[in-house]
């Protein structure tokens, strides 16, 4: 959509930072993740993220209520759930889910910190995506 038409876009923030949406959210991710065998993807990049999120604010001096904060947002929430843990899109092997989970991770961060851009997170899953038929073969 956003490649034919001007007025598109797309919010990361638009799912809110509600705890109880997010646990919601969770919850019913969580079911999906469950039933379709790709927890370990979702958790990797939780474990990424949370992980490149907590070292950017520990080696700027932040509060950790910055990354925290970040955290609790709801477009991620589904995002970890929803959109990277599809078994379609995501390499066949346990190590090639992680490793695709990390590069999610990584290139997400990438864009929101250094090129500060925002829908890091659905840039980098697009462009990860192309990897995923060399991770399968690879790993």
């Amino acid at each position: 959509m956003i490649l034919t038409a001007q007025s598109v876009w797309v919010s990361p923030g638009q799912w809110g930072s509600g705890i109880v949406f997010a646990f919601l959210l969770a919850s019913a991710g969580g079911l999906v993740v469950n039933r379709a065998a790709r927890g370990d993807v979702t958790l990797a990049f939780l474990a990424c993220y949370a992980g490149l999120l907590v070292g950017r604010s520990l080696w700027l001096g932040e509060p950790l209520a910055i990354p925290m904060h970040r955290l609790e947002n709801g477009a991620l929430v589904l995002f970890s759930f929803f959109m990277i843990s599809d078994p379609k899109t995501t390499p066949d092997s346990r190590l090639g889910r992680i490793l695709f989970a990390a590069l999610v991770a990584l290139g997400a961060y990438t864009v929101q910190f250094w090129l500060f851009r925002t829908n890091g997170l659905l840039w980098s899953l697009a462009v990860c995506s192309l990897a995923v038929p060399l991770i399968d073969r690879l790993l």
